[in-house]
């Protein structure tokens, strides 16, 4: 039914948004890093 798939939808959206903000903190961390150490440019 719509309702069953609304409350999937919710899981994946629950499961994806920290994933998403712990690559994008990550990504930040290792850009600087990788600046620090002269590897980018």
């Amino acid at each position: 039914t719509a309702v069953s798939q609304l409350y999937l939808y919710a899981g994946i959206v629950l499961m994806v948004i920290p994933i998403v903000i712990i690559y994008i903190l990550l990504q930040k961390r290792f850009i600087e890093g990788a600046s620090r150490s002269g590897i980018v440019g």
